[in-house]
């Protein structure tokens, strides 16, 4: 049977957007809402995934630099996080150095597996950790 170039790019992209549905799907009861005060009136919202380390810290973390709850959490660091139903308050510390990254990044692709290799691909591997700490 003869496939032209085009049926089976097609039929490529199709099982690659399922595929990353389906991942990206499987992560859904472990997305997080973060809230944080831009300090003129304004709440800034980010959905993000989350990892608690060992030494009982909660981790989030920007998959780019650029992201705007990034500098509003640089600013004030005084944030709520909606969790399990739960709206916890916390104190954000930035962490953009690669010590950071290579400390939290394995722990996003152990609880997130094929939905952080395909976040790394889209978006490259400079993260920036962001750790929660209750005041």
């Amino acid at each position: 049977m003869y496939i032209t170039y085009r049926t089976f790019s097609l039929t490529v992209i199709a099982a690659t957007l399922a595929v990353s549905w389906t991942v990206i799907r499987s992560t859904d009861e472990e997305l997080v809402v973060l809230q944080a005060f831009d300090g003129k009136g304004q709440d800034v919202f980010a959905t993000l995934w989350v990892v608690d380390d060992e030494a009982g810290f909660t981790w989030i973390r920007a998959n780019r630099p650029d992201r705007r709850w990034l500098s509003v959490v640089e600013r004030q660091p005084n944030v709520q996080l909606r969790r399990n139903g739960r709206t916890l308050a916390y104190v954000a510390k930035v962490f953009d150095t690669p010590n950071a990254r290579h400390y939290v990044n394995p722990r996003f692709r152990r609880k997130y597996g094929l939905a952080d290799r395909w976040r790394e691909w889209k978006d490259g591997p400079d993260t920036v950790p962001v750790r929660l700490q209750e005041p």
